[in-house]
């Protein structure tokens, strides 16, 4: 149930040319848009990104949804039933990172393994019992989860760019029964601008927007092999070293949250802001000091 959201006093000319961006988890966290009075007459455009674009059926509760101008969602093959659910222009979004604030590729990462997300249980129980009094091996299991957001989120980045390989698997496949829908979710978009090479199970968006060589390792779910193929990826240094410096530099150059932003802008014939641009700038810099 959505709880009812102190009403925000701030009012525009409905003369005024302004765009809000609105990022919710579902359709019905639309509803936040009421706390803005008067929010359609006072923007002349409103877009939402809805995170967890598979619960197409939630729009039918979701009032709001059908007075958007357009909607965003990071699983492409939702695209089709949101359309049909709200008569609104839907495009996919995936997810993307914060490269400016993140990325860092280096060869001072003392974690060999981090378990990023849902993990097969049968290899985390190799790795545990692999690092198990091993000086020469850790895994991490767990990501923080305790704190204020931005402490969680600091201390969850430096986690991952001290990591060489970031383990990242697609709910679909190895939880069946619980998850139908393959989800590109933030963890393989925030894996790579870490600078980790990333292994698991790929959704089936991954290979299209992360499209370049190296970008994924697979590895058995079921356990039989999972343990080999993770050791020979983490058996060559330099091979590990030159995917990290190709993994940030793709992600600066196309997959920053500010190319993400740029896109939903060309999409609705916005104007890009000249921060956006500066910003954009920097992450192009960013690669050509890589190359």
């Amino acid at each position: 149930m959505i709880p009812k959201f102190r009403r925000l006093g701030q009012s525009f000319s409905p003369s005024e040319s302004r765009l809000l961006l609105v990022s919710a988890l579902t359709p019905l966290d639309l509803d936040l848009l009421d706390a803005i009075p008067n929010w359609r007459q006072a923007y002349s455009t409103v877009v939402a990104f809805i995170t967890d674009s598979f619960v197409v059926d939630w729009y039918k509760w979701a009032r709001n949804a059908k007075k958007l101008d357009a909607i965003f969602v990071p699983i492409e093959s939702t695209i089709e039933a949101t359309r049909n659910a709200t008569q609104v222009p839907v495009y996919f979004l995936p997810f993307g990172a914060d490269c400016l604030k993140y990325s860092k590729a280096n060869t001072k990462r003392w974690i060999d393994v981090i378990g990023y997300g849902r993990q097969p249980a049968l290899i985390v129980e190799q790795l545990e019992q692999l690092g198990n009094g091993n000086p020469e091996f850790f895994f991490l299991r767990e990501t923080p989860s305790r704190g204020s957001f931005e402490s969680i989120r600091n201390a969850h980045f430096r986690l991952l760019n001290a990591s060489k390989c970031a383990l990242a698997f697609d709910t679909s496949i190895v939880f069946r029964d619980d998850y139908k829908v393959s989800i590109l979710t933030p963890r393989w978009a925030e894996s790579f601008a870490s600078g980790c090479v990333v292994a698991g199970a790929c959704p089936l968006d991954g290979p299209k927007v992360f499209d370049w060589e190296g970008a994924f390792t697979d590895v058995p779910t079921t356990g039989a092999g999972a343990l080999d193929a993770i050791l020979e990826l983490l058996s060559d240094d330099e091979a590990i070293l030159r995917q990290s410096t190709r993994n940030v530099m793709e992600m600066c150059e196309a997959h920053d949250w500010r190319h993400r932003i740029r896109s939903i802008l060309h999409c609705i014939g916005s104007p890009i802001p000249d921060q956006l641009t500066k910003q954009l700038d920097q992450l192009e810099q960013r690669v050509v000091l890589k190359s």
